[in-house]
């Protein structure tokens, strides 16, 4: 097999049973072709000894460079001795974001807020989280995704900072430990005319 391109994988034919087609550039990458003709990039390699074997994601969604970033990555970790499969297994079980928003308008809003604060919170998570970041794990959100967001609302001041505040209650409620990704993006002061003065 020569090495994968895009032209190469859409080229790829379904058989009557799954078939891998290894990348010649990057020992241990390749994309698995089922019967049903759903491709999937996959990686191969050795930690500690053992045989690890993961599915990376899928042809179309995700490219063929992707795919191979994120192979060289893994390979690299488990050379170095850190199972990728255990932190695949932990990204897999970890909720989208839009599935914790909608756990936290199910089982804290009702009970934690009135009416009117019900709405607020509804409209923030459905008109501005969901979004922009609701297809994203959880555990993949970085201090510069909430960073953006709350960027991105500049023209909305109140709306700005509801919205941070509701993500500070979403993550609390997922039993977050690591709540970097919220001090990061600190609330701004907001004046009387509604702009924003950034704290230091």
């Amino acid at each position: 097999m020569s090495k994968l391109t895009k032209r190469l994988v859409d080229s790829l034919k379904p058989e009557a049973s799954d078939v891998v087609h290894w990348d010649d550039g990057l020992s241990g990458f390749g994309v698995r072709v089922r019967p049903t003709g759903r491709k999937s990039y996959i990686v191969k390699c050795r930690c500690r000894g053992r045989q690890i074997k993961m599915t990376i994601g899928t042809h179309g969604p995700m490219t063929v460079e992707q795919a191979r970033t994120k192979a060289r990555g893994i390979i690299a970790d488990a050379k170095a001795g850190q199972d990728p499969s255990a932190e695949h297994s932990r990204m897999r079980k970890s909720p989208t974001m839009k599935e914790l928003g909608q756990r936290f308008l199910d089982e804290y809003v009702p009970t934690h807020c009135r009416a009117t604060t019900e709405r607020e919170y509804r409209r923030s998570v459905e008109l501005f989280i969901n979004p922009e970041i609701g297809t994203r794990k959880v555990i993949d959100i970085e201090r510069t995704d909430i960073a953006k967001l709350h960027h991105d609302l500049r023209d909305k001041p109140y709306q700005a900072n509801r919205t941070l505040g509701v993500l500070s209650k979403m993550f609390n409620l997922a039993e977050i430990r690591n709540p970097a990704p919220l001090r990061a993006a600190v609330p701004p002061r907001q004046s009387a005319r509604g702009r924003f003065f950034w704290s230091s």
